[in-house]
């Protein structure tokens, strides 16, 4: 056999065992370093890059919501163990975006409306704050997608 005949046949055995593994995070892990990309799929926290999020959140955020995620007690709400902002990703993702007007209730406290936004920002942008905010102080919402951020602003 040559060798191209070789590598085909290595990588169908290699692509059935990863098909047939019924441990989906070895399959996630492997899909990762065979394919060398993140997908919707693939993409998870331990491969995530937090530092442009935390960035944007020091610069836009941080002045009312603190540097410890924590707010400020009945004026901003904190974004550290939120149940509010956890509860539903595509929500932070539009809070983020659009703000909100009417009030709400974090973690048992009402705080009026009128929340800063991010207008200004990029997609990408809106992505990288999202999951720093989600991922940041003890809170794991999980990872924020592009796809995710364009259907929360398609749904306005």
């Amino acid at each position: 056999m040559d060798k191209i005949n070789i590598l085909k046949y290595l990588l169908i055995v290699f692509g059935f065992l990863i098909f047939s593994c019924n441990n989906s995070e070895i399959a996630e892990t492997v899909q990762i370093e065979v394919k060398g990309i993140d997908t919707d799929e693939t993409k998870s926290i331990e491969n995530t890059d937090f530092s442009l999020g935390e960035q944007i959140y020091r610069d836009n955020c941080m002045i009312c919501h603190q540097e410890n995620g924590m707010g400020v007690d009945e004026t901003y709400p904190p974004l550290a163990a939120s149940d509010y902002m956890l509860a539903d990703k595509i929500r932070s993702i539009k809070l983020s975006v659009y703000g909100s007007k009417d009030s709400i209730i974090v973690n048992g406290i009402k705080y009026s409306g009128g929340s800063m936004t991010f207008s200004d920002l990029e997609n990408e942008q809106i992505v990288s704050v999202v999951n720093y905010i989600r991922n940041s102080w003890g809170n794991e919402g999980g990872i924020v997608t592009i796809e995710d951020v364009n259907k929360a602003i398609e749904k306005k």
